[in-house]
């Protein structure tokens, strides 16, 4: 039995350094795998939370440029600095942009419609449009068709 000890070690001795180099190339191929495909964005999406609006008191909407990885997926901390261009509904909302470009606030200004707009930013070369829809409260809509009863 001693013999077999002898082997078990030498076999391992001889071993390791085999088994050593495969676990180092499989972190370095496991860390290019999450790299190249968690953590690079390969497109962006202007994100706008909530998608819908009503017209009524001063509710808010915040957009965002989200990169989006090769999984379909957000890739993490990857807010982009942007500038957002209003195209139709200049009136509907009024933007207000924080200190770094990143998050924009659109406050709805009391009438409803669409807001179309063109989100540029530096790490994507063609614009991103957006779409925020504001709608009238359920009572002012009612409210407005017993007016033309």
């Amino acid at each position: 039995m001693p013999g077999q000890d002898i082997t078990r070690t030498s076999l391992w001795r001889t071993l390791r350094p085999t088994l050593l180099l495969a676990l180092v190339l499989l972190c370095v191929a496991a860390g290019m795998f999450i790299w190249t495909s968690v953590l690079t964005s390969v497109r962006y999406d202007a994100e706008i939370t909530p998608p819908q609006l009503y017209a009524a008191g001063g509710e808010e909407a915040v957009l965002r440029l989200q990169g989006i990885n090769r999984l379909g997926g957000d890739v993490p901390y990857s807010a982009v600095p942007c500038r957002v261009q209003i195209t139709e509904g200049h009136g509907l909302v009024t933007l207000r942009a924080d200190a770094d470009s990143v998050q924009w606030t659109l406050r709805a200004t009391g009438e409803a419609g669409t807001v179309s707009m063109r989100v540029f930013s530096r790490a994507w070369p063609l614009p991103i449009f957006a779409y925020l829809r504001i709608t009238a409260p359920m009572a002012h809509a009612s409210r407005i068709a017993w007016s033309r009863r």
